[in-house]
C-alpha cells in the first residue's frame, strides 16, 4: 500500500511526458513559431522597403561636360565647376552639383536625372577671374559642353627708377609678357605702376621709356610676387646704313638686330637713303648681332654681322655692304595637262633647309624667287600629291633666270625595316639621303609596330634611304628607278665615325659640345652654358611621338623656364622652317629652337648618337649627362629632381 503523491515512471515515453506537462509546453512552442514568422516577415518587409527606396532614387547622369584651358591653351587643373538651376524669376538658385577639372582641363559634372532646365555653370580658381556660362540641362541638344579659357586676375605692381639718380621715371611703358600674351600699364608721376589681369605663373616684365634702354626682369610665381623695382639706364643709339658694292644706298633693307646677352630682338627697315636708327638699346650691350635681307641682294641666313658699341659714346654708326643677287621666275605645271599647280614649294640650294631662298607657287602656278646667289644653282620643287623634281639653272647678278618645272604624279614607297635576324624594328626612323647627287629630297617616316613605313610623294628616279633604330643599328638601301612592290632595309651595327660617339650616351658621360644658332639668332654653346642645367630635345613636327611630348615640355618650361640656371633647347629635324615657326608659335613654345644643318642640328644629332626621335637629354652644370631617354612625365620628374639641388633663383 502506497501513501502520498503519485509519481510517473522515469522511463515513460516522451509523448506521455509532453502530455503530462499539458498546455504550458505547447504554449512555448507556439510562441517560438510565431516569433520566427514575425521576424521573417519583418526582414522581407525591410528588404522590400530598401528596394523601393533605391527604385525611387533617380539615376545619375551627366549634366554638363567641358574643358578649361589657360592662356597658352594647356588644360588648367583643379578648376572648381558648380551647377545651379535658375529660378522661375531668372535668379540663380542653390548649387545642385559640382566637380573639378582634371589634368587636361576636362571635366564632367554628374547629378540626378531629375535636374533639368536652364542653369548657370560657374568656373573658379584662385588667380583667375570667375566665369559663368548659361546652359540648358536635359534639353533636346543633349549634354551641354562648356569650353572656356580662364583669364588671370592678378596684379603686378612696381616702380621704375632712373639708374643715375634713383629718381622716379614717369610715363614709362611697362609690359608683362607671358608666352605670347601681353598686359600693359604706364608709370605715374611717382614712377609707380600696376598691371592687372595677369595669370598665375611666370612672366617677363619689360620696361621702355623715351631716352632709356629697354630693360626686362623675370617674375616667377606672379601669384606670390610683391612689389618690384626696376632701374633703367640711358639708351644706346645705333645708326645703320646699307649700301651696294658701289656705295649707293640700298633702301627697304630689313635689318634684324639682336642683343644676345639680353635676347632683345628688334626689326627695322632702311629708308630711301638706306638709313635706319635703332633706339632703346641697352646701355650695357657691348655687341649686337645683325641679319640683313633684301629681295634684290644676297640675304643673310644667320645673324652673322656684328656691331661693336663704344664705351666712350652712346651712339654708334655702322655701314653694311650688300652683294647684288639674281632672280628665278617660272611656273610649276602639271606634266600632262600643262595646267599651273598651286602650293608648290620651290627652293634654291643643295639641301632642304628653309633658310635657303624659296617661294610657293600661286594659284596659276607661277613663282618668283629673289635674292638668289649668282652661279649655277639647284632648284627643288615639292608639292603634296606630286613627285618632286630637281633642276639646275644659271643665275647672273642683277638678272632674271627663267625656269618652268613640270611635275608628275607621285609614287608611294612602302617598306619594312628589320634587324639582322629578320625581326621587325618598330619605331625605326627612315629618311632619304642622296638624290641626283643632292640632299634636297627631305622625305622622312617612322616605322609602326610591325616595322613598316610609307613614303608619300616620292620621285620616280633612284634615291637613297637610311634607317636608324633606337639601339643605334643602321641600314641603307637604294630605291631603284623602276616600280617596286616593297623596300626592305636590314639593320646592322653602325660604323664608328670620328664625328659620332662610339657608344650611346649614358648618365655620367661628358655631353658632346654643341654650337647652335637659334631661330632668334642667339648663339648657344654648351661650353658657355656650364653652371646651368640644359634640357636638349631632338624632334620634328612631323613626328607623332615628338608632338605627344609637347604638353610635357610646356609643363616643364612653365615651371622652370624662368630659372636662370635652366635652359631648354629643341633641335628640329624638320624640312620647313616656316612650318616649324608656325607650329611653335601656335603652341606657345617660347624656349630656344634650332633648325637646319647650317645651324648645327645634324652635327649635334650625330655627336649625341641620335638614331630616333624624340631624343631628350638632361645635361648638368658640370657638362655631364644627367639623364637620357626621357619621355612623358619622366621629363618633369628628372628636371624637378635636378632643380631641387640648386638655388631656386
Amino acid at each position: 500500500m502506497h501513501t502520498g503523491h503519485r509519481h510517473h515512471r522515469s522511463d515513460a515515453p516522451p509523448a506521455a511526458m509532453l502530455a503530462s506537462r499539458g498546455p504550458v509546453v505547447m504554449g512555448w512552442v507556439l510562441a517560438l513559431l510565431f516569433a520566427v514568422c514575425a521576424l521573417g516577415a519583418q526582414t522581407t518587409s525591410d528588404a522590400q522597403e530598401e528596394a523601393g527606396k533605391k527604385a525611387a532614387e533617380p539615376a545619375q547622369v551627366t549634366l554638363v561636360e567641358g574643358q578649361v584651358v589657360n592662356y597658352v591653351g594647356a588644360g588648367e587643373l583643379n578648376v572648381k565647376i558648380t551647377v545651379a538651376l535658375k529660378n522661375p524669376d531668372g535668379s540663380v538658385g542653390a548649387v545642385v552639383a559640382q566637380s573639378t577639372s582634371k589634368e587636361l582641363g576636362d571635366f564632367v559634372v554628374t547629378g540626378p536625372a531629375t535636374i533639368r532646365g536652364p542653369a548657370v555653370v560657374t568656373l573658379s580658381k584662385p588667380g583667375f577671374t570667375t566665369a559663368t556660362r548659361e546652359v540648358v540641362i536635359g534639353g533636346e541638344e543633349g549634354v551641354p559642353f562648356v569650353d572656356l579659357e580662364m583669364q588671370g586676375n592678378l596684379p603686378l605692381a612696381g616702380k621704375v627708377l632712373d639708374g643715375r639718380d634713383q629718381e622716379p621715371v614717369a610715363g614709362a611703358s611697362v609690359t608683362a609678357k607671358a608666352i605670347y600674351r601681353e598686359w600693359k600699364a604706364t608709370t605715374a608721376e611717382d614712377g609707380t605702376f600696376t598691371i592687372t589681369g595677369v595669370p598665375p605663373g611666370t612672366a617677363e616684365l619689360i620696361v621702355e621709356a623715351s631716352g632709356y634702354g629697354r630693360e626686362s626682369r623675370e617674375v616667377q610665381q606672379v601669384e606670390n610676387f610683391g612689389v618690384i623695382t626696376v632701374t633703367i639706364k640711358p639708351e644706346r643709339i645705333i645708326h645703320v646704313r646699307t649700301v651696294d658694292s658701289a656705295g649707293k644706298p640700298v633702301a627697304a633693307t630689313t635689318v634684324e638686330c639682336l642683343d644676345p646677352e639680353r635676347q632683345d630682338y628688334r626689326s627695322v627697315v632702311t629708308d630711301s637713303e638706306g638709313k635706319v636708327t635703332l633706339r632703346g638699346i641697352h646701355y650695357d650691350a657691348a655687341e649686337l648681332r645683325v641679319r640683313l635681307s633684301h629681295p634684290d641682294y644676297v640675304s643673310s641666313t644667320q645673324f652673322d654681322r656684328l656691331i661693336q658699341t663704344s664705351p666712350e659714346s652712346i651712339e654708334t654708326t655702322e655701314t653694311f655692304v650688300l652683294d647684288p643677287a639674281g632672280r628665278i621666275v617660272g611656273n610649276v605645271l602639271d606634266a600632262e595637262s600643262r595646267d599651273g599647280l598651286a602650293g608648290a614649294r620651290v627652293s634654291v640650294g643643295s639641301d632642304a633647309s628653309d633658310a635657303n631662298p624659296l617661294d610657293f607657287s600661286g594659284l596659276d602656278g607661277s613663282y618668283a624667287i629673289h635674292g638668289v646667289p649668282p652661279g649655277r644653282v639647284a632648284v627643288t620643287v615639292h608639292r603634296s600629291g606630286n613627285a618632286p623634281d630637281l633642276q639646275f639653272v644659271q643665275v647672273k647678278t642683277g638678272e632674271e633666270a627663267k625656269l618652268d618645272i613640270t611635275l608628275r604624279p607621285p609614287r608611294a614607297i612602302k617598306g619594312v625595316v628589320v634587324d639582322a635576324e629578320g625581326k621587325p624594328s618598330p619605331g625605326a626612323f627612315v629618311m632619304t639621303t642622296d638624290w641626283r647627287e643632292h640632299e634636297t629630297l627631305g622625305l622622312r617616316a617612322m616605322c609602326d609596330e610591325q616595322g613598316r613605313f610609307e613614303l608619300l610623294d616620292a620621285p620616280w628616279d633612284a634615291f637613297g634611304l637610311k634607317a636608324m633604330a633606337a639601339d643605334r643599328t643602321e641600314g641603307e638601301h637604294t630605291v631603284p628607278d623602276d616600280d617596286v612592290a616593297e623596300v626592305r632595309i636590314v639593320l646592322k651595327a653602325a660604323p664608328v665615325r670620328a664625328d659620332r660617339s662610339a657608344v650611346a650616351l649614358k648618365a655620367g658621360d661628358a655631353a658632346p659640345v654643341f654650337a647652335f644658332t637659334t631661330l632668334q639668332g642667339v648663339n648657344l654653346n654648351l661650353a658657355e652654358l656650364k653652371g646651368s642645367y640644359v634640357l636638349l630635345d631632338f624632334w620634328a613636327t612631323w613626328c607623332g611621338p615628338c608632338v605627344q611630348e609637347v604638353p610635357h615640355l610646356l609643363e616643364v618650361h612653365k615651371e622652370f623656364g624662368q630659372r636662370k640656371n635652366f635652359v631648354m633647347i629643341s633641335a628640329s629635324l624638320d624640312q620647313s622652317e616656316s612650318d616649324l615657326r608656325k607650329f611653335i608659335s601656335a603652341r606657345g613654345m617660347t624656349w630656344h629652337h634650332v633648325f637646319g644643318e647650317a645651324n648645327g642640328v645634324q652635327t649635334a644629332a650625330d655627336a649625341y648618337g641620335v638614331v630616333g626621335i624624340p631624343a631628350l637629354f638632361l645635361i648638368g652644370p658640370d657638362g655631364k649627362v644627367v639623364a637620357t631617354h626621357l619621355r612623358g612625365g619622366a621629363i618633369r620628374k628628372e628636371v624637378a629632381a635636378a632643380m631641387e639641388l640648386t638655388d631656386p633663383t
